[in-house]
């Protein structure tokens, strides 16, 4: 069951600049939520009656309402007056309008609504069908006011031609259809999410860019600007969310702040209440865990699913930080392939012991609680070199290291991991690894991603700033970007090309020692940055190097056998 107005568009992508070439376009879902986003942003030199038209007209139409030029769009649109509310006010959404209706007889039900389904109008939680009054034999067809009005005759031709096609011939008596105006009240019910929440704010403000679900709990990341109006958004969202949803939370600060080991982030309820112990299903598995303590991005369930749909039965999968196990528990469920999890976090650890035992996976996985530097050289390589020495072993090794702003790091681990190991043994047959490793990259470049693996790996000895390259870039080319737009007459609209699509650079490499099964692009972080996986091959002169491994974070020799931990740096995930 849905509340009124079930936010229909949940998904939002900004768009980021790209400098270089050549190019490969990674495709984008655009919803509402950006239709919203890109007119509050462009085009500063509209009027604010301009800008609330243009508002308007392209939410109707997103939602497959086209308009007309006789009419101003605002007339489906929330009331002015609720602009700058701060607290919920349902009655001021109140709003009386006149629109066009059609009577239309009962014997032409079938031919006439063939003809006018397309003029409907369409509002949450409105019928556009409804009986006629008491002893009349017609039924009521409410039309949309943008787009029915001027058409008449051509609709009029069309209802004919509809009629004489299933009647086979056309009465000459009383017409099938009377058109007519009606007044009808529209009200807070009559408003999706997306559209009552960009009514309330002010105009020149960017609306809300999207939000996450995680079972019950809605989990927002509100820009400062917005913060004024955080507790009615809440509340809007809240009310047109499925009943299910019984909590919404802000994010309070990033998910990277410096007192932060295990990716959680503070946040503040701003509608609702109750227990962050959320339940999940993702991938035929489900999961339970305390929100407000591990990390869980719904927004990574196909990333998940890909992984996992590499896996055999005969493979072993190593998730060195494993989370509640988005990765661990379908790859035991659905692949029936065996597990060997780790989390450092405590909370995550005991959650993911608990999705364990609720997908009744205990025979396939193991679970452990420690550093990923330790684990890999421990516990992985102990369960290595087993594995290694099985006869009866045929599979593949695969490392998971989903915490892209460190992961790379981790690699280093691997440099030399087994070069006090028997592999001259009889019994020993090596299975290279393969680390499918996660990382931020802002230039989008495969040759920069490339070199990042490579450097931690040992296979290159300089590794340049890209990000630093690229955001050097970028503002040069801001300030282009304004210069030009401000030169453009003041009555054209914003063209694209101050907002490209997302790319990605395919470009060409060439790095010694580098074996690359695969590099994709994942998903868009923020504006500038996006999250990349790279599967990469661990061989066996990286396996067995014998020269000691540099840490490459502090330019200094690493003591193998130290637990250290480390802190992820600042950026926005």
């Amino acid at each position: 069951m849905l509340r009124p107005g079930l936010m229909r568009h949940s998904s939002f992508n900004l768009v980021a600049t790209l400098l270089c070439s050549p190019i490969v376009e990674v495709s984008s879902s655009l919803g509402i939520w950006n239709s919203i986003f890109q007119v509050t942003r462009r085009a500063s030199h509209y009027s604010a009656e301009e800008k609330l038209n243009i508002l308007a007209k392209r939410t109707l139409r997103k939602a497959g309402i086209e308009t007309s030029s006789k009419m101003t769009a605002d007339i489906l649109w929330p009331p002015e007056k609720v602009r700058g509310m701060t607290t919920l006010d349902h009655e001021a959404f109140h709003k009386t309008i006149t629109v066009p209706v059609a009577h239309v007889s009962l014997s032409a039900v079938s031919p006439v609504f063939k003809v006018l389904k397309k003029y409907y109008l369409k509002l949450c939680n409105f019928s556009a069908i409804k009986e006629g009054p008491p002893g009349t034999n017609y039924k009521v067809v409410y039309l949309n006011p943008l787009s029915f009005p001027g058409n008449e005759s051509k609709i009029s031709e069309e209802i004919d031609e509809s009629c004489k096609k299933f009647f086979k011939t056309v009465s000459s008596g009383e017409r099938p259809v009377q058109f007519l105006t009606s007044q009808i009240e529209l009200t807070y019910e009559n408003w999706d999410a997306p559209e009552t929440i960009q009514a309330v704010l002010p105009l020149e403000d960017n609306g809300v860019s999207g939000y996450s679900r995680v079972g019950h709990i809605i989990h927002l990341n509100l820009k400062e600007h917005l913060h004024p109006y955080k507790n009615i958004i809440g509340k809007i969202i809240l009310d047109k969310s499925p009943t299910e949803v019984s909590m919404v939370v802000n994010k309070v600060d990033t998910i990277d702040n410096s007192d932060n080991t295990f990716r959680c982030f503070t946040m503040e309820v701003i509608a609702g209440g109750g227990d962050t112990v959320a339940t999940v299903k993702e991938n035929m598995c489900t999961f339970t865990f305390d929100f407000a303590k591990v990390y869980w991005n719904p927004r990574l369930s196909t990333e998940h699913e890909m992984v996992v749909k590499m896996l055999d039965r005969s493979d072993v999968l190593y998730d060195v930080m494993a989370g509640v196990g988005p990765f661990s528990i379908p790859a035991a469920a659905q692949r029936k392939c065996r597990v060997v999890s780790n989390d450092l976090n405590p909370e995550s650890f005991r959650w993911l012991c608990h999705n364990v035992a609720l997908n009744k996976v205990g025979e396939r996985v193991t679970c452990f609680n420690q550093d990923g530097g330790d684990f890999i050289r421990s516990t992985l390589k102990e369960d290595l070199i087993a594995t290694c020495t099985d006869p009866d072993f045929q599979g593949e090794i695969h490392v998971t290291m989903n915490l892209p702003a460190i992961a790379i790091e981790f690699l280093t681990n691997f440099v030399g991991l087994l070069s006090d190991a028997n592999l001259c043994s009889d019994t020993f047959k090596l299975r290279e690894p393969i680390v499918h490793v996660y990382m931020f990259s802002k230039d989008l470049k495969a040759s920069s991603c490339a070199t990042r693996v490579a450097y931690y790996l040992g296979l290159v000895d300089e590794l340049p700033d890209f990000d630093a390259e690229f955001t050097t870039k970028l503002q040069a080319y801001t300030v282009a970007a304004k210069s030009q737009k401000s030169a453009c007459d003041e009555t054209c609209k914003e063209t694209e090309a101050f907002t490209p699509n997302i790319k990605f650079v395919n470009d060409k490499y060439d790095i010694p020692g580098l074996i690359v099964k695969h590099l994709r692009f994942v998903r868009k972080v923020s504006p500038n940055k996006a999250m990349i996986r790279m599967s990469v091959v661990i061989s066996k002169d990286i396996l067995v190097k014998k020269k000691p491994v540099l840490d490459r974070r502090e330019g200094r020799l690493q003591d193998q056998h130290a637990s250290k931990k480390r802190k992820l740096e600042t950026e926005n995930f």
